[in-house]
């Protein structure tokens, strides 16, 4: 995808993405994309896709369910947060050049509320998707989920706090 003409062109055969999760573009143009393997379902990855050649670069791989975005924000080329995974409403943070994925917000006993909570204590749906915000925090919509509605709701990165902005009624859309 040229970022600056918005024209999409062909640079990695429909066989090699066929178990492609997710691809976000980083602020600099590069195009990174998570898979999942797909004979095992347990190998996953991030990888850089070279927009030349089509070559695929793993950045950070391994038996690590939680590589299995399907959303991800590129907050730079080596700083990465993924959600969306089918066995968590988490949000993890991804340091490419170390490897190391922590936890930023999800995973707790408290859904998350109109009043500012604890970023790991709070508890919400599959995040079906996520942006930044002009402050630096996570804006992100989460789908209703075992007794969780749906709802959107800001992570303050910087105070490690989680709070609900709309949604959180008690009825699943669609339903009378």
């Amino acid at each position: 995808v040229d970022l600056a003409t918005g024209f999409i062109s062909l640079v990695v055969s429909s066989r090699s993405l066929e178990d492609i999760t997710s691809i976000v573009a980083s602020p600099t143009g590069q195009l990174l994309a998570s898979f999942q393997a797909p004979v095992s379902s347990q190998v996953y990855s991030i990888e850089r896709i070279d927009l030349l050649s089509g070559e695929r670069i793993a950045l950070v791989s391994g038996d690590r369910p939680e590589l299995a975005a399907h959303r991800m924000l590129a907050l730079s080329e080596r700083k990465l947060l993924i959600a969306g995974n089918e066995s968590s409403g988490r949000i993890w943070n991804v340091d490419v050049d170390s490897g190391d994925i922590t936890p930023v917000a999800g995973g707790g006993e408290s859904p998350v509320s109109f009043n500012p909570r604890e970023s790991l204590q709070s508890r919400f749906g599959r995040v079906i998707d996520l942006v930044l915000d002009s402050g630096g925090s996570i804006l992100a919509a989460s789908a209703a989920e075992a007794g969780v509605p749906p709802l959107v709701f800001r992570a303050d990165l910087a105070a490690g706090t989680v709070t609900a902005v709309a949604g959180g009624g008690t009825r699943s859309i669609g339903t009378r």
